[in-house]
């Protein structure tokens, strides 16, 4: 019948694919191969004969739509546990083996020992005989004997310059007080001056005359220097010094801290031009500056000086000294000058003293070797 749908008709459904595939021989009388399980199911076809068309499949139901599904987010994994059981191993291990290592140590440490001991006992004393005479001990004696010597003589050291520093410090701080009183006093005249000269050349008209200058300075250091020499004579031994030049030491420490502060001065009131405002700032700067940082440090170098002459003064003639070094770090001049060992009084050290100090801030003191 003419089917006018026919075309629209889907195709039969595949054959299902045996599970296992046996090639027969070619049978040449009926011409065709017959193949695994199909021979048993499909009957024989003879030469010539046709072939019945397929019957068509139904059709097929038409398949519903599938449903929606709802899409869930996913969540992370929870981070593993750790397990304890394995911390606590290891943890066992590492203390088995520090203390195996602890144990090992302590045995070598005691075997040593007693290698130590065992050898000392052992060991000989060689004793050098002259006409019958020892004339010295063992060598390892001697070394113990030497470090302890040098051990007391460090200690005596340290002790002479702790007592040294019990003289000297209320001595110079004394110093230094007057000297500031008078510095304190040359600033306040220099800025009245100042003040009334407005505008006009300053730096000659405002400071006192050099020679001015500095006997003030002088005169204020003369009382505390001697004050410092006779400490050095008490700290000598010696209950008196005769004629302490302490009007020349108060000299040199004037023209010192006067020299270096007119320097300053003259140099501040150039730079600040003709306005009164920036003179008295840098004049005051350059005070400042001095009463800080100079005067300090100048007053104790020179006390120190006054000190350490007072003890060379003191020190019988013919009497050796010996250099004490007192730098809190290494100083090549001071550690010559110790190393000389015990001089004569008068004589100069190595670098050219005869007494301390040899540098800005040496720390150093003479001591009358006995």
């Amino acid at each position: 019948a003419d089917d006018g749908d026919a075309w629209a008709l889907p195709e039969p459904p595949a054959a299902p694919r045996p599970s296992l595939v046996q090639l027969e021989p070619f049978d040449e009388e009926e011409g065709v191969r017959i193949i695994g399980p199909m021979a048993a199911q499909a009957p024989p076809v003879e030469a010539g004969e046709p072939q019945s068309e397929p019957a068509p499949a139904p059709e097929p139901e038409p398949e519903s739509e599938p449903e929606p599904v709802a899409t869930v987010a996913p969540q992370p994994e929870p981070a593993p546990e750790a397990v304890p059981v394995a911390e606590e191993h290891h943890e066992e291990s590492v203390d088995d083996l520090f203390a195996r290592l602890r144990a090992e140590r302590q045995a070598a440490v005691a075997d040593a020992e007693r290698v130590l001991v065992a050898t000392e006992e052992s060991a000989p004393r060689t004793r050098v005989v002259i006409d019958g005479t020892p004339a010295a001990a063992v060598a390892t004696d001697e070394v113990v004997e030497e470090v302890d010597d040098e051990e007391a003589v460090a200690g005596g050291d340290r002790a002479l310059l702790e007592r040294r520093d019990v003289c000297v410090d209320p001595l110079a701080s004394d110093l230094v007080r007057r000297l500031k009183r008078v510095l304190q006093d040359e600033q306040n005249e220099i800025l009245d001056r100042l003040r009334q000269l407005r505008g006009r050349s300053r730096a000659e008209d405002a400071l006192p005359s050099a020679e001015d200058q500095t006997a003030r300075y002088r005169e204020a250091a003369i009382a505390p220097l001697a004050d410092v020499a006779r400490a050095g004579a008490s700290f000598a031994g010696a209950a008196e010094i005769v004629d302490a030049p302490s009007r020349e030491w108060a000299q040199a420490l004037a023209e010192e801290l006067v020299g270096g502060l007119r320097e300053r001065v003259f140099r501040s009131l150039g730079a600040a031009g003709d306005e009164d405002a920036d003179a008295i700032d840098s004049l005051s700067a350059a005070y400042r500056q001095w009463k800080t940082e100079r005067i300090e440090r100048t007053a104790r170098h020179h006390v120190a000086m006054a000190f350490n002459a007072g003890i060379l003064a003191a020190a019988p003639d013919g009497a050796v000294l010996r250099w004490v070094p007192g730098d809190p770090g290494p100083c090549p001049d001071c550690d010559d000058n110790a190393l000389a060992g015990p001089t004569e009084k008068g004589d100069v050290y190595p670098t050219g003293q005869v007494h301390p100090p040899a540098h800005a801030g040496c720390g150093c003191v003479l001591v009358v070797a006995t």
